[in-house]
């Protein structure tokens, strides 16, 4: 059977990080979900949909790449965690078996 999504583990540090309010609250880890329905990860066109499913995942749990209010390597790490494991996905699925 193929798996139409896949998960992404983060520990949710961005809120702490960015609030000093906050500053002193532990991470909470958490799985973000990404689903590859409606998807062919062999073409062009489905690899772009899946980062773009990526982008919108990071926008929402991590904050906008242009977020003006926290930037740095905290956020850049979180959301390159979404698009890591979306290239991963499609080299999975574009791998040639030998």
């Amino acid at each position: 059977m193929k798996k139409t999504s896949f998960s992404i583990a983060l520990a949710a540090v961005l809120a702490a990080a960015a609030s000093p309010a906050t500053a002193g609250t532990a991470a909470v880890p958490f799985r973000a979900r990404i689903s590859t329905a409606g998807l062919d990860l062999r073409t062009a066109e489905g690899q772009h949909g899946l980062l773009a499913r990526a982008e919108k995942a990071a926008d929402r749990i991590c904050g906008p790449a242009d977020n003006v209010v926290y930037r740095g390597e905290l956020l850049e790490a979180c959301r390159a965690r979404f698009f890591d494991a979306a290239r991963d996905r499609i080299a999975g699925a574009t791998r040639v078996e030998s």
